[in-house]
């Protein structure tokens, strides 16, 4: 059965997300399945929520890029996921695990700005470590909102530009790191 659902509003994880479940395999709540952070693959995937899609989800240059560019190229590429499904008969695809981890990698190494600190997914955690009073640390704002409201200076998004999620993500990925049966 094919669903599709469009949810509007801000908050990475803690937005809109919240209002309905989302349930992957094995019964896997989505919100569960972020409750130490988000965790994509190219900001449209998650491992265990096979045919999900989500534009410009967590992790997907939304931040500080223009979201109309996002969009377009985040719908192109399932446009091209949706045409190998149908060439090759696929009913399912769905990120690896490995594919996950290396774009949630990803995320918190590309900028110079942020450094790599304590474990949350996958061991790692973006802090702006640099810039510890700058506004990305301390405004409480949706983008580094936490556990109860309180920001804490992490920063769940993709925080790269868009030429660098086409340059060293979409682009250079294409369809590896996503499993079709």
């Amino acid at each position: 059965m094919a669903v599709v659902r469009q949810e509007c509003g801000v908050g990475l994880r803690r937005g809109s997300f919240r209002n309905f479940d989302l349930i992957g395999r094995d019964g896997l709540n989505l919100v569960d399945y972020w409750a130490d952070g988000p965790s994509t693959f190219l900001g449209i995937h998650s491992q265990g929520f096979p045919n999900m899609f989500v534009l410009v989800g967590p992790q997907a240059p939304a931040i500080i890029t223009n979201v109309t560019q996002v969009i377009e190229q985040q719908v192109l590429h399932i446009v091209k996921i949706v045409k190998e499904m149908q060439a090759k008969g696929h009913a399912v695809v769905e990120c690896t695990q490995e594919a996950e981890a290396n774009w949630v990698e990803h995320c918190v190494r590309s900028q110079p700005r942020l450094a790599c600190s304590d474990s949350t997914r996958f061991g790692l955690r973006a802090q702006n470590a640099l810039y510890p009073n700058s506004v990305w640390s301390n405004y409480n704002s949706w983008y580094n909102k936490r556990a109860h409201g309180k920001a804490d200076g992490t920063i769940e998004g993709y925080t790269g530009s868009f030429n660098t999620y086409m340059d060293e993500g979409i682009m250079a990925i294409g369809l590896d790191g996503l499993q079709f049966s």
